[in-house]
């Protein structure tokens, strides 16, 4: 499935974006297909983050569950002479090896390991995209990014999720309108070089 913005397309397994094996270059495949089908408007949005999110039969083949659980970059797209800077990423799911992308491997927020996972990722990513589009802004001396600095802590401010066997520290809104919850890793905060999962420094 792709997301753009608020707007999303799925995609079956298909021979044309390498089936259930993708390769980094059929990722960007993929993203370019969408982001230039009637699926988002036609045109690349420059502004936008464009999502590739797999299901748990799809791998990665460039490191997925073994050197990564997701990634962000950005490729140089042109359609009808115009060329659009589009930023992309890859989240998987790693429900076949959940132990190498989540902490909470046999129960989460929302009774779903690996989708779970997934939205941690997803926010880690999305954080990275956002300081550091193009590879070029925000990182440190050694090449990390604001989600690198603080990957795979929550803070100290953990709690018990409504399945009592599982804990949380976001709370983000879902379609439905009922608060949704979840155990997102920390980011750099720009004010202060400290981790936080949220807003307020008392939580964290």
């Amino acid at each position: 499935m792709i997301s753009s913005g608020f707007v999303e397309c799925s995609q079956a397994a298909s021979s044309t974006y390498g089936g259930t094996r993708l390769s980094d270059a059929y990722v960007q495949k993929l993203v370019k297909a969408m982001a230039t089908s009637g699926c988002s408007g036609g045109t690349p949005v420059a502004d936008a983050i464009y999502l590739v999110l797999s299901s748990s039969d799809v791998s990665e083949t460039s490191g997925f569950l073994t050197k990564y659980c997701g990634w962000h970059t950005y490729a140089t797209m042109t359609v009808g002479g115009t060329s659009v800077p589009v930023k992309y990423g890859f989240i998987g799911n790693p429900s076949k090896s959940i132990s190498a992308c989540a902490v909470q491997t046999t129960s989460s927020p929302n009774n779903n390991p690996g989708v779970d996972a997934m939205v941690s990722v997803i926010a880690h990513e999305l954080e990275e995209t956002v300081t550091d589009p193009m590879l070029n802004a925000w990182y440190n001396s050694k090449g990390a990014e604001n989600g690198d600095m603080c990957a795979w802590t929550f803070g100290g401010y953990l709690i018990a999720a409504s399945n009592n066997t599982s804990y949380y520290n976001v709370t983000l809104p879902t379609a439905s309108g009922t608060p949704g919850q979840y155990l997102i890793q920390r980011a750099l905060a720009v004010s202060n070089s400290a981790c936080y999962s949220n807003g307020n420094p008392q939580l964290q």
